[in-house]
Parts: structure tokens; sequence; C-alpha cells
């Protein structure tokens, strides 16, 4: 470890002469300086001796290497006047000062931490033994179809860092077309610079555009073209009927324990107002759900008949089919974007092989509506659900699923413990995909240090993230937003557990580490590993994203079979 640190001393004092020697980089030499008092205060502090020497050795390893990348852009003085060479140099003073203002973090992370494990550990290994790897038999193949992906997706970041502080206009319509034109046909080395230089910025309203590119009113009508057909796909909007997420819940007593929970929910008296509209209030209060189902649901058809007098319902009834499972999904988009109707792509495909219908959410998004009124929405509509599913949409709910990806994977969990912490009605199985389960950044992991190369995720937005759904208003570390932390007799109660995780992935680190804690608790979990998937696998296993991915929405079918038995 000493020889590290000597080696990035010797390389920050090189830097340190070729910033003095040029007049080039004003800016960037204040930035460096400040990077450079960051790594002495830390230096200063002697823990990398005594610290974590796995996780802190993986960060002080990436320091050096971008210091000598950083080097090499300024050895030469007279390249500094090439715009392309400067913008390399802010990209990495970006990475670098990641890297340093979370060094401290990495030394003095437990080193019992999972992530700091090795492989031959005992607790290694048990994850091992509840895991099964998938892996892709034409990687070539795969390679070529990541390739053409991130060339798209790449363009667009490019298009987004230069449109996203224009308010939406034909003019910035025209722009981006433009532009889209100019970094794929006639600059495509500019548009490369640009698509990294918006990995670096940490550039919010960039990342909101980039992400719902999907739900722009010109794809909401194209994309359903792409979707396979659903019988039945219908909007409802539920109202608030629980406290909110934070507050206290009402804790069955002893009596009403005893009584199972569908006996004790029929019994329950229904609400005025509990009752759910066909269409959006105006003051937007209730919480849209997207029913998603192979045969219609009769309760809810009986309704649209009721309110059309045109024939364009089907009249065919489905009362003899009972549904008796509740599959509640949430998606994806970092808290701040998508809807349910893009994860169309793949949840339809879920409803129609399972034979069931899928229940997914739409909740209120960041940084317009922070924590908690996203995760709010989603304890809304879980508790509606169980406590009227029966009545309203005919759905006995004998047997509950809740499942989720990134975003939503942190909302399955976080409603699973607030369920065991409040006394009521809890999942039967919880299905986590590549979940968000830690934005506490004193529990970094070699994960989230691989943002600084990840293409989805990447190091300049994934920490702005954190900003953008809290506020500055609540801790990282609250129960509901980095829940691996979460206190371990609710894990004790935490029911059967169902994880896809794909190593690719920054938030990689955190969802083994629940599964750790899970095993360790003594609960029940499987996870599927794919060692070639990159976060995102479900939306982006079609013929416009990686077809090979399909594999996983298919992967995941089986799973939510399994779980309904």
């Amino acid at each position: 470890m000493e020889d590290l640190e000597r080696s990035i001393s010797e390389s920050f004092a090189i830097n340190h002469k070729y910033f003095a020697q040029t007049t080039l980089l004003v800016n960037e030499a204040k930035d460096y300086k400040r990077v450079e008092e960051m790594l002495q205060e830390f230096l200063s502090l002697h823990i990398s001796k005594t610290g974590n020497q796995v996780i802190g050795g993986h960060c002080l390893e990436y320091i050096l290497k971008y210091s000598k990348m950083l080097e090499k852009y300024l050895e030469d003085p007279k390249k500094l006047h090439k715009k392309s060479k400067r913008e390399k140099v802010t990209i990495n003073l970006t990475k670098l000062h990641m890297l340093v203002s979370h060094i401290k973090y990495c030394f003095i992370l437990d080193k019992e931490d999972f992530d700091s494990l090795p492989e031959d550990h005992e607790r290694k290994q048990a994850i091992r033994a509840v895991t099964t790897t998938i892996d892709f038999d034409d990687k070539k193949e795969l390679q070529r179809q990541l390739e053409k992906f991130f060339k798209t997706y790449n363009l667009m970041k490019a298009v987004m860092s230069r449109t996203s502080e224009y308010k939406p206009s034909i003019w910035r319509n025209l722009l981006s077309g433009w532009l889209t034109i100019y970094y794929s046909v006639i600059n495509k080395k500019k548009g490369r610079r640009e698509a990294k230089l918006f990995d670096s910025d940490g550039n919010i309203e960039g990342m909101k555009l980039l992400w719902e590119l999907t739900e722009s009113k010109l794809l909401v009508k194209l994309l359903p073209i792409a979707f396979v057909s659903i019988n039945f796909n219908q909007m409802i909007y539920i109202p608030r009927l629980s406290p909110n997420i934070l507050e206290d819940y009402h804790k069955p007593s002893d009596n009403e324990v005893a009584v199972h929970y569908t006996e004790l929910i029929a019994q329950e008296p229904i609400l005025a107002g509990a009752k759910y509209t066909l269409s959006p209030d105006p003051g937007h209060v209730r919480v849209p759900i997207r029913i998603i189902s192979p045969i219609p649901l009769h309760k809810i058809q009986h309704e649209l008949l009721k309110e059309s007098s045109c024939t364009c319902c089907s009249s065919v009834s489905h009362e003899g089919k009972k549904f008796e499972r509740l599959i509640i999904h949430f998606h994806g988009g970092g808290y701040l974007s998508q809807t349910s109707f893009s994860h169309q792509s793949y949840s339809r495909i879920w409803a129609n092989k399972i034979g069931e219908p899928i229940f997914s959410i739409d909740y209120r998004l960041a940084p317009e509506n922070p924590f908690p009124d996203g995760i709010d929405d989603a304890w809304q509509a879980y508790t509606w659900l169980v406590k009227y599913s029966h009545k309203f949409l005919g759905v006995v709910p004998h047997k509950i699923i809740v499942v989720g990806d990134s975003a939503g994977g942190n909302f399955v969990t976080s409603l699973t413990l607030k369920c065991i912490q409040s006394g009521f009605r809890p999942p039967d199985a919880v299905f986590m995909i590549y979940p968000a389960l830690s934005m506490a950044i004193e529990h970094i992991s070699k994960g989230a240090l691989s943002s600084l190369e990840d293409q989805l995720l990447s190091h300049g937005i994934f920490y702005v993230l954190r900003e953008a759904y809290l506020k500055g208003k609540y801790p990282a570390n609250n129960v509901y937003v980095s829940p691996v932390h979460c206190d371990g007799a609710l894990l004790d109660k935490f029911p059967k557990t169902e994880m896809i995780v794909t190593l690719n992935d920054p938030l990689s680190g955190d969802a083994l580490r629940f599964a750790d804690r899970l095993i360790r608790h003594g609960r029940q979990i499987h996870i599927t590993e794919y060692p070639d998937g990159i976060h995102g696998v479900m939306s982006l296993g079609n013929r416009n994203g990686v077809p090979m991915y399909a594999r996983a929405i298919n992967d995941a079918v089986k799973i939510l079979k399994e779980l309904i038995e």
C-alpha cells in the first residue's frame, strides 16, 4: 500500500508541475488543486495502513490509473490548444475528484463487509450455493449487439448534452435533429467526446431527457407497435387511504393476527371513496395503476361497458376466471424518469406467459417530487391493492408477489420492510431485479467504483441522483432509501426472495450485500446472475436494444411462475 501511495504522490507532483506550466487550463488547475488538497488531507490521516485494504486498495489503483492518464494529456503543452485534449483533461479530473472525495470511506469500511471478503470465504461460498449463473453462448454476437446499442445510446447522450438547457419547443426539436446528423455523420469523434462529457458533468436534466425518450409523445404512439399484443390494458386511479409511509401504521392486535388476513380484510367495511376511478383526478392526487392482463378483469370490464355507449369493449364475460394472485410491479428509472408505459416491453410478455394480470404502479418522480413522494405512492398502491383488489377488481390475493427493477427493486424491498415494521400484510415473495439498495456513500462498493467506466450509470450521474432524490432533507441511510443497511430484526421476517443480478452493473455490490445479509438471517433466497449483463437488461431485451438480453425476460417469467405456485 505504501508503494501505491508513493506512486500516486509522484504522479500528482508531475501533474502539478504540468498545470503550473500552462495558462490554458486556469479553471482545470483550480479543480486539480482541490483534488490535491483532498488527497493530502486523506494521506495525513494515515488510515491506509490499518483500514480496509481491499476496497481502499481498489480505489487507490483507480486514482493512480487516472492520474497517469492525466499525465499523458498534460505532458505536451502544445496539444492543449486542442479543445478535444482539454475535454479529456476535464473528464479525468472529474473521475479523480470522485475517487479522492470517497477514498476515506473505502478505507473505513468494515473489513468484514461482504464486498471485502476473499472468494473462498464461507459467506462468499454461501452466495455461490444459491446462485444460478447464466452465460450467453455467442459472446461475439453479444458484444456486437452491445457495441451497436451503445453507439446509438452515446449519440443520444451527445445530443442531450447540448439540448437539455432549452425548454421543449420546435427549436429544440430542430436542434436535436441537426445534432443527431452532425454527431453520427459529420463529426463522430466530437459526438463521442460529448457523450463522455455528459457522463462526467452530472447533468440531471439531460439524463432525465435521455431516460424519458421512450416516454416522448412520438414514441408513445410508435412503441405499442413493437410491444407484444395484450388482451387487457387499462389504467385505474386509486385513492390514498393509508398514512404516509414515514408515519406509523396501525399494528394489528393479537386477536387480529390470529385471523387469516383475507378473512380480516373481507370483514373490513369499505371506506367511503375507496373505489378506483377510470380517469385521473384534476389534482393528480390519486395513484395511477396500469393493469396488464391476458384476460380482462370482469369487474373493470363491467365498469367500462357501463361508461361506454359503444361496442368497443368486448361483451364476453370472464366471470368464470378467478384470479388469486396479486403480482405488483414497480418500474425503474433512477427515481426520476419513465413510467409503466415504456416497461410494457417486458411486462406484457410476463403477463401473457404467466397467465396472470400484472399491476404496474406509476409513482411521482424526482427531482420535482423527491423522497418520500415516490415510495409513498408505491405504499399507497400496495396497501390499496391488498385491501381492495378482491372487492373492486375481482382478485382474491391468496398469494402476493412484488417485483421491481432498479429503483423499483428498492421500492419492493422497502415496502416489504415497512410491512414487517408496521404489521401490515407482507408479500409472500419479493423479486428484485438489479435493485438500487443503497445511497449511503460511507458504504461504498467495488460496483460503485465501476461507475467510472459504466456507460449507463456513469460516475457523473451516480451520486448526483442522490441529491435529486433526497434534496438534502433526508439522510441517505434512511431505511427506505438504503434498505441494505436495515435493522437485522426486520430481516428475520423477510419473505422468500428472488434476485436478478447483472455483474457489469454499479448496483451489483449492494445487491449481493443484501443477499448475504438474508442468508445470515436464515432467509430463503435464490440469485440468477448474468456475468455478461449490464444494468437494464429487461428494458434492453428487444430488437431495438440488445436482442440477446431477451433471455433475461424469459428467465424472469420462469421465476415468476415458480413464485406464484
